[in-house]
């Protein structure tokens, strides 16, 4: 099960869970097996992209000029509250994900 691709192709949107009328929490076993999957050096080239990105920037989808552009529109900040707006967090968000591991589980294991 580890090994397929099928356990990637869940979006984590919570509906089977608010739709189960017996309460099963698919989306929670899902997580823990592709963490389960990761710590063995499994992961879609895709995910790891988003993991390498979120080591690098701060973030798993750092904000370009159409995002800047729509929140604006909204009347909302052009930038988050987040390293966005903080870079100088950036460092320390770098720590944070190394004292965890992240760094280490995103890695290609060869």
């Amino acid at each position: 099960m580890l090994e397929g691709d099928d356990i990637w192709l869940c979006t984590t949107c919570y509906n089977c869970l608010e739709r189960c009328p017996r309460d099963i929490k698919v989306t929670d076993a899902i997580i823990l097996l592709r963490n389960m999957a990761a710590e063995r050096g499994r992961m879609l080239p895709a995910h790891r992209r988003v993991a390498e990105m979120l080591l690098e920037t701060g973030h798993a989808v750092p904000i370009n000029e159409e995002t800047r552009k729509k929140r604006l529109q909204l009347r909302i900040a052009e930038l988050p509250p987040t390293v966005h707006s903080y870079p100088h967090s950036l460092e320390e968000v770098k720590k944070l994900l190394a004292s965890t591991g992240f760094d280490k589980l995103v890695a290609e294991k060869k």
